[in-house]
């Protein structure tokens, strides 16, 4: 045979198998089934799981779950997925895959999903807020789901978990940083802004609740980020809603890109020019 036909042989061999072809197929009984032309790391969890877990696997693969399913794909593949639970695909690293067993189940509004009838009025209360800085805000296909587990989470781009009703506006500031300012996952900046916002919509809609809020924060309840840092970083703005949504509006307005170097000269410089 000639050489340089087995050559080209070697070399498909060895880019589908490093850059695997993925088939996934789903049966009614939510066990996933993975076939693959090669090598995959995958990180998943469902329902059962506090934690995502890691899976190295050649060729094939199954996962079952029983009521919902996150897959993140960390290698790069083409995939081609035949399922009819599927609510959510990954076109990158940060995003992942969702299934749900029980995807015509959820509630609608306005192209808007919830598990729970009672997170209507809490979702669509807090839209306000983001519409304060983002004049073409869309809600659009957005999936939120009611979890008993230790903490609210987002699944990129639009899946999120929420354990507590005062996490909504944080995780929905995510989801929104995420779609329209590109950013370094260890940055710190998205989660400040995150967290802020959830303190500014406390201060706009519940008082009591926003009070209680800030002095768990100055006596360092949680965990930094989230206590005196959130506190320190709205001292920018004396607390003020007008100011600080004004300084949201710029950044969202202004930038495609950000990091925590960026982030601060953007904050010395609004306070420049706010003295």
């Amino acid at each position: 045979m000639n050489k340089k036909i087995v050559f080209l042989i070697n070399f498909f061999i060895l880019i589908i198998i490093f850059f695997p072809i993925n088939i996934v197929i789903e049966d009614k009984n939510n066990d996933l089934k993975i076939f693959s032309t090669g090598i995959n790391v995958i990180y998943y969890k469902n329902e059962q799981m506090n934690n995502f877990s890691e899976k190295k696997f050649l060729f094939y693969n199954s996962i079952k779950y029983d009521e919902y399913l996150i897959l993140n794909y960390s290698n790069y593949s083409t995939r081609f997925t035949f399922s009819n639970y599927k609510i959510q695909d990954q076109f990158n690293k940060q995003q992942a895959y969702f299934f749900h067993k029980d995807k015509e189940g959820f509630y609608k509004k306005n192209d808007v999903y919830y598990t729970n009838k009672w997170l209507k009025t809490p979702i669509f209360n807090s839209f306000n807020f983001f519409k304060l800085f983002i004049d073409d805000i869309s809600f659009k296909n957005k999936y939120f789901l009611f979890t008993d587990q230790f903490r609210s989470f987002h699944v990129k781009p639009d899946v999120i978990f929420i354990s507590n009703v005062k996490d909504i506006v944080h995780e929905i500031s995510h989801s929104l940083i995420d779609s329209k300012i590109d950013h370094e996952t260890n940055d710190i900046w998205p989660e400040l802004i995150s967290e802020a916002n959830s303190l500014m919509y406390l201060k706009l809609t519940n008082e009591l609740k926003y009070l209680n809020e800030v002095e768990l924060k100055q006596i360092n309840y949680y965990v930094p980020p989230y206590s005196r840092d959130i506190l320190n970083f709205l001292d920018n703005f004396d607390y003020d809603i007008k100011t600080y949504t004004y300084f949201l509006k710029h950044l969202f307005d202004d930038y495609d890109y950000m990091n925590d170097d960026i982030f601060n000269e953007v904050i010395h410089k609004f306070k420049g020019e706010s003295l």
